[in-house]
């Protein structure tokens, strides 16, 4: 069985693929790399602002960050948790399940 490195292991790794993905928009991107530069718990990868903290970070609307939020968990870079809170949790891919698209 594959030990699950930890996130700040694959980070590099993860941001590099999402870079090189032509099928992703800059407002993507942007989003991904505010979350695992930012927001990210260096072991899980877990994230948890609401939408309008990483609008207001990024200089985006709300909405904005959830198109380009929908985008990536699309394209498999991450996993989504929708709750009741406000703060919705995001968990990118762990090396064990990583599978680049190229």
């Amino acid at each position: 069985m594959s030990e699950v490195l930890p996130f700040c292991k694959i980070k590099l790794q993860y941001l590099m693929e999402m870079v090189t993905d032509h099928d992703l928009d800059d407002n993507a991107l942007r989003l991904a790399l505010y979350l695992a530069l930012a927001n990210a718990d260096h072991e899980t990868g877990e994230s948890r602002p609401s939408f309008e903290t990483i609008g207001a970070a990024i200089g985006k609307h709300a909405k904005s960050v959830k198109r380009a939020l929908n985008k990536i968990e699309a394209a498999g870079y991450m996993t989504v948790e929708r709750g009741t809170n406000k703060g919705k949790p995001l968990q990118p891919l762990t090396k064990a399940s990583w599978s680049p698209l190229a």
